[in-house]
């Protein structure tokens, strides 16, 4: 299943997912090639884009291909709430790797569903932080959760 959405205060985004597991959820520029459907996931990411907050932490993702190390960063992203930020730095503590802050930034690039793993979240020091989609979509996101 591939679906295109359009979030009216982000952009248009990507959900793919099979066998019951989200595989990646990425922004595009692309029309919709589909209508999409009504699945869970879709509706929780309109109410997310929509200002509500959505609990994510019960879907299954697929993150087959990911190391030990990727693995552990994006299961302690997954824990910051809502509206809250943490730094690279504070991520590589959690885990126990205190001189990793950039493996942490390393992996969050790779990412595969952000929003499920709210890589957004996670910020410099000194910055808001780099974001795979951009950094213009990382603030939009920060402050729709304002």
């Amino acid at each position: 299943m591939c679906e295109v959405i359009y979030a009216k205060k982000v952009g248009k985004y990507v959900v793919i997912s099979c066998n019951k597991k989200i595989n990646s959820i990425s922004f595009t520029d692309s029309e919709p090639k589909n209508d999409p459907t009504k699945s869970k996931i879709v509706t929780d990411l309109k109410k997310y884009f929509e200002g509500e907050v959505v609990d994510f932490s019960g879907y299954d993702i697929n993150l087959d291909g990911f190391s030990d190390f990727e693995r552990k960063v994006f299961n302690e992203v997954r824990n910051i709430p809502y509206g809250n930020t943490v730094t690279y730095g504070k991520i590589a503590k959690l885990i126990r790797n205190e001189r990793a802050y950039r493996a942490v930034g390393g992996a969050l690039r790779k990412n595969p569903v952000p929003i499920i793993i709210p890589c957004h979240r996670v910020v410099g020091k000194h910055s808001v932080g780099g974001y795979t989609p951009g950094k213009d979509i990382k603030q939009k996101l920060l402050n729709l959760e304002r």
